[in-house]
């Protein structure tokens, strides 16, 4: 079958595959009883903005009162994805849209553009090795599970997947830029490279990255360019021009002024570049002068700019962030040691089979990219974009969202070099034929058809379909599993408690209407202050405001200050509490069993303390299994906010008996029950190496007194006995009395 047909049928099954598999497995959980639900945290804040400019379109609010309280309600950053998302809503709904068609819309755009994904990664790939590279590349970013797929399935209406495409597509076009032939394609590709960066850039701002990428490797390819004495005035023209096409798209006062100094300079530098090379070509200088003349100016240029504009490298730090935001967020971990300790876990989630293949592939492509001296443009930009990404994913597992490209490259890339190398026997006839008189070349002629034969179709289709069956099977039974879980879709309670949130408690505005939010607000409105507030752990924000319609005190915008007041709450003793309530109007505190245990820790060390002091495990005797390793809660824990509330309701509780324990480093030597606290109390002071503790979070081992709280609502689902989720209203004259 002529490769004009079989080609668009085989990229047509990938874009199917991709968009079914992101579809159907988690269809259930984001079209529910209790509502359409989104798969991202991150969704709920994109789809508060498109909620707001759909409704207002084309105005766009810029500040948001029901974003965070106290702190900042500017919306900033690049909306793209937003403008888009709002822009389709608003036409489908024929300029009004229901909020079923705005949800709609939301939940089905990221998987839509993640099948799109397959046409820039085929093009890629065609055009650096052939069309097999390209479709096998396609096929596997179809299919690959981990953090892209998730990022991309039913409801994950995050930017991700947008950024994903858009980078992708710019690449596309820069490459095929650099390698047509023909000047009318090279300016054609080169806009569509600009225009597609700037879109990316209005995506996200981070999307400086790509800038740094193209950028790193213009100035390689014109020091090879030297080193081999080809000019290299071409290549600084495209990437002048692609550059020059996306400052101007993102030329605006609110556009961070590191982005537009970055954007200058990437104009700048490979027509500076390319004119020096030139200058050294004509002056007869050493070949070896260039490079080191670039690495010198280089090094000063960063100190200089560091010294004189602290904010520029300062700001590239949003690439790699660091302290608490780094150590409790997830997304941020090292992809082989996520909890400190070396595992391929994550990896093998994330590539399954070509997690191996990958690395070997990319080790012959750099390889073989020296061998050549940057003589294939295409070569050199693929190992140095995919050695940059690889690199971010191992420091931050995030980044395996874009790594995915690169992945299902470089695994094409050595899928088609299985594919090349079965054709040997090819090559063997030809010589050997030649070396054959007249009749016996007629004889072997009709053998060599049969080998060109095997050699073309056969072999190559054998390689094809052993190298699939390798890595499908196992591949698909990770993604099926991966979007079914939809791992990110808040849970029932917590949906059900937003609905309640915002049916049975009073507006946050006095005197303003329920739907205050979709009123546009612009840089001459003052936004009003709210009457009071919402207290829960900042991973909960956007649900706060965008399902329950009020205003949280943190969110996951990641306001240092917002997530330490919060830490500084739950974690407050006694009556600690009260001076911080007053300071953060919170009015309603919302917990769940996840705060009280399991983000605990992360709660202690946004309070900037340590996870040890409330409670560590131990190694206790045991009759039958010699010793059992169980986890300890210290008197600290059960005095902090966020148990006494949780745990005990706000309660007075007094305990029915306190367990002492007498520890040697980690091990349990001994247990004493007491059933009067204050002799309990007065036996560890007594004695070192003692402390009070409790196996059980539910238990308090020590005397707690009433709080300024009434549970007003308990989730019908449970866990441990407990209601999942919590809310609290602060009602300080029932705490006196």
């Amino acid at each position: 079958m002529s490769s004009r047909y079989w080609l668009p049928i085989s990229l047509a099954i990938c874009f199917i595959t991709s968009l079914l598999l992101r579809i159907i497995p988690p269809f259930h959980q984001i079209f529910t009883p209790l509502g359409v639900k989104f798969a991202l945290n991150d969704a709920y804040y994109h789809m508060r903005l498109v909620d707001n400019l759909a409704h207002n379109f084309p105005n766009f609010s810029y500040y948001d009162p029901y974003f965070v309280f106290p702190g900042t309600t500017v919306i900033g950053g690049a909306h793209f994805f937003d403008w888009l998302l709002a822009t389709i809503s608003w036409i489908a709904g024929l300029g009004s849209p229901t909020q079923a068609t705005i949800d709609v819309v939301g939940v089905y755009m990221p998987p839509i553009m993640a099948a799109l994904l397959v046409i820039p990664v085929y093009f890629i790939g065609k055009s650096v090795f052939n069309k097999w590279v390209g479709l096998i590349g396609a096929g596997l970013v179809a299919i690959l599970p981990g953090e892209f797929l998730g990022r991309s399935i039913l409801g994950a209406a995050d930017h991700h997947v947008a950024e994903v495409l858009f980078s992708t597509t710019v690449l596309m076009f820069f490459i095929l830029a650099i390698k047509s032939v023909y000047t009318r394609q090279t300016r054609i590709f080169t806009i569509l490279a600009g225009v597609f960066l700037g879109i990316y850039l209005l995506t996200w701002a981070g999307g400086v990255l790509f800038v740094g990428i193209i950028g790193l490797f213009v100035v390689i390819q014109i020091i090879a360019n030297h080193l081999r004495r080809d000019p290299s005035k071409r290549v600084a023209v495209i990437t002048g021009t692609v550059f020059a096409i996306t400052l101007l798209m993102n030329y605006s006062r609110t556009m961070p002024k590191e982005i537009l100094l970055v954007l200058g300079l990437a104009i700048i530098v490979p027509v500076t570049l390319a004119l020096l090379s030139w200058l050294m070509f004509r002056m007869k200088w050493r070949s070896a002068v260039f490079p080191a003349v670039i690495i010198v100016s280089g090094i000063l240029f960063l100190v200089v700019a560091n010294w004189l504009y602290p904010s520029f490298t300062g700001y590239l730090s949003m690439l790699l962030p660091s302290g608490s935001t780094a150590t409790t967020t997830l997304e941020l971990q090292p992809m082989l040691s996520p909890h400190g300790q070396f595992t391929l876990e994550v990896l093998w989630g994330n590539f399954t089979t070509v997690s191996v293949l990958a690395p070997v592939a990319l080790a012959v492509l750099v390889g073989v990219t020296i061998k050549d001296k940057g003589n294939d443009e295409g070569r050199l930009l693929l190992a140095i974009w995919s050695v940059v990404m690889i690199a971010l994913m191992l420091n931050q597992r995030r980044y395996a969202y874009y790594a995915v490209v690169n992945i299902s490259l470089l695994s094409g890339y050595l899928g088609y070099l299985a594919i090349r190398y079965t054709t040997w026997t090819k090559v063997l006839s030809e010589k050997l034929g030649r070396k054959l008189n007249r009749k016996e070349k007629r004889r072997w002629e009709r053998k060599q058809r049969m080998t060109k034969a095997l050699s073309a179709f056969v072999l190559p289709g054998a390689v094809a379909v052993a190298f699939t069956l390798l890595i499908v099977p196992a591949t698909m039974n990770v993604s099926i599993d991966t979007a079914r879980q939809a791992a990110f879709v808040p849970p029932n309670a917590w949906q059900s408690a937003m609905l309640w949130l915002e049916s049975n408690t009073p507006e946050p505005f006095q005197g303003k209407d329920k739907y205050r939010e979709f009123t546009p607000l612009s840089k001459k409105n003052k936004p009003p202050v709210p009457d009071y507030a919402v207290s829960a752990w900042w991973d909960y924000g956007y649900w706060i405001t965008r399902i329950g319609h009020r205003v949280p005190n943190a969110n996951p915008a990641q306001n240092v200050d917002a997530v330490e007041r919060i830490a500084d709450l739950f974690l407050s003793e006694g009556d600690e509490y009260r001076g911080i309530v007053s300071a953060l109007k919170s009015q309603y505190v919302v917990l769940d069993s996840g705060t009280a245990l399991g983000k605990f820790y992360a709660v202690a060390s946004w309070g900037d303390r340590d996870a040890s002091e409330y409670f560590g495990y131990y190694r206790v005797p045991h009759d039958v299994d010699g010793y059992r390793t169980l986890l300890l809660f210290y008197p600290a824990y059960y005095r902090t906010l966020v148990s006494r509330l949780y745990n005990f309701n706000g309660e007075v509780v007094v305990p029915e008996r306190t367990v002492v324990i007498t520890y040697r480093g980690s091990d349990v030597l001994e247990a004493k029950e007491f059933r009067d606290y204050e002799k309990a109390r007065e036996y560890v002071d007594r004695n070192p190496n003692t402390r009070i503790v409790s196996a059980d979070p539910r238990i308090s081992p020590v005397p707690l007194e009433k709080m300024d709280y009434e549970l007003v609502y308990g989730s019908e689902e449970m866990v441990n006995g407990l209601a999942e989720v919590k809310i609290f209203e602060y009602v300080p004259e029932k705490g006196e009395k």
